[in-house]
């Protein structure tokens, strides 16, 4: 009998949602040549606005003089869109991967037909879809900071690196990024400040849809072996309950049967989940620890910028925090398994079966990492120690 309330596409109808709006999945509906095309044509306008805006960063960066000011409210931006886009990159290439995973979730959630699966499924998958609410959230007040400060930054300046044409005292008037153009007087400051807003508006949606679904993926990772788990116990439960010995009983043999299949699907699911993700929390990894010491840096000197790079301090922060806490929640619940198969009395089955528990045993006890480009494990520890460097780095730059 069905139970299931919501489906697992209600679920993460938001990840889907905005995977189609940024090229990643196919568009239902449509022919194949269809969907490919209007595919390529949002990865395309992606990375445009990703160019257009790292080009016109990287030339004010180069031609600014080596001056400090410029270089370290520059930089954390250009990171952070360069480390989004490639990860965008990353999840472009890796698109028939992230289709083949998501589907296997969505047999596991479907497979589900007792009340107890279905809640444990379903706890997990709100789950996912609040940690999903809570980065866009973030990513859209951060984008609020950026349009915003420009307009609350405006001062009666003389111009400091670029000249208008009557050299006179001139109205300054900032955009959210730097441009290589002399853009102070109407319509150009407006038309700029349109394009760049547009530009930041739609990399931050795609940057908050790569991380949101690594997130989502590891959580449902995590559900599966937590499904696993209660299975288990629930054998053992009923071990401890009954006189009865089920040494040889076809039931039980099928049931350990069916759970080491399983056990051997998450880990596949597992491997192809860490294959999609290490070079992005690579790229994470890297590109974070120095930006958040950029932006700290920033913050401490205060200025007009302050709002936008709190945001932008705030996202990386989270950006790494979601990245190492579920993979280091998914390397927990693998080696529960181990305890749990150790419960189900495998001293009292058949040959074949006590060994398939040994087996499944050892092959618990190594815990499931996902790692950044095979050289760090994720974990919160690994979190900590990114916030110390990072530190470091910061106290590094602050007596510069």
């Amino acid at each position: 009998m069905t139970i299931q309330k919501i489906s697992f596409d209600d679920v993460i109808m938001l990840n889907r949602v905005t995977l189609r709006g940024v090229g990643i999945l196919k568009f239902p509906g449509f022919k194949k040549s269809s969907s490919k095309i209007i595919q390529g044509f949002l990865i395309a306008l992606m990375m445009a606005n990703a160019l257009y805006l790292m080009i016109s960063m990287s030339y004010v960066l180069i031609f600014s003089n080596h001056e400090m000011t410029t270089l370290l409210s520059t930089m954390a931006p250009l990171m952070s869109i360069t480390s989004g886009s490639s990860r965008y990159l990353l999840a472009v290439y890796n698109k028939v991967l992230i289709e083949r995973i998501l589907e296997v979730n969505k047999q596991v959630w479907n497979c589900a037909t007792k009340q107890q699966d279905y809640e444990t499924l379903k706890n997990y998958g709100l789950r996912a879809r609040a940690l999903t609410a809570m980065l866009f959230g973030s990513a859209s007040l951060t984008v609020v900071f950026f349009l915003a400060t420009p307009i609350l930054a405006i001062t009666n300046e003389p111009m400091d690196f670029y000249s208008n044409s009557t050299g006179n005292f001139a109205l300054r008037r900032a955009l959210p990024l730097p441009s290589p153009f002399e853009t102070f007087s109407s319509p150009y400051y407006e038309l700029a400040y349109v394009a760049q807003g547009i530009a930041t508006c739609y990399l931050g949606v795609a940057v908050s849809t790569v991380d949101a679904l690594s997130t989502v993926l590891v959580i449902h990772g995590c559900a599966q072996f937590k499904l696993l788990n209660n299975r288990l116990l629930g054998i053992v439960r009923q071990d401890l309950q009954s006189a009865s010995n089920y040494y040889g009983h076809d039931q039980r043999a099928r049931f350990f049967k069916t759970s080491f299949r399983f056990h051997r699907s998450i880990l596949e699911y597992c491997y192809t989940l860490e294959a999609v993700v290490s070079i992005s929390n690579l790229i994470s990894v890297l590109t974070c620890m120095c930006a958040i010491s950029f932006c700290a840096v920033n913050i401490v000197r205060g200025g007009a910028d302050l709002l936008k790079f709190l945001g932008l301090f705030m996202v990386f922060i989270m950006q790494m925090l979601f990245v190492c806490w579920p993979a280091d929640y998914l390397s927990s619940e693998s080696t529960n398994i181990a305890f749990a198969f150790y419960n189900c009395s495998w001293y009292n089955y058949e040959k074949s079966i006590g060994s398939s528990i040994q087996i499944a045993i050892a092959r618990s006890q190594n815990p499931v990492a996902l790692t950044a480009g095979k050289f760090v494990i994720m974990s919160l520890e690994t979190f900590t120690s990114i916030l110390s460097s990072a530190m470091s780095f910061f106290a590094v730059l602050k007596s510069i």
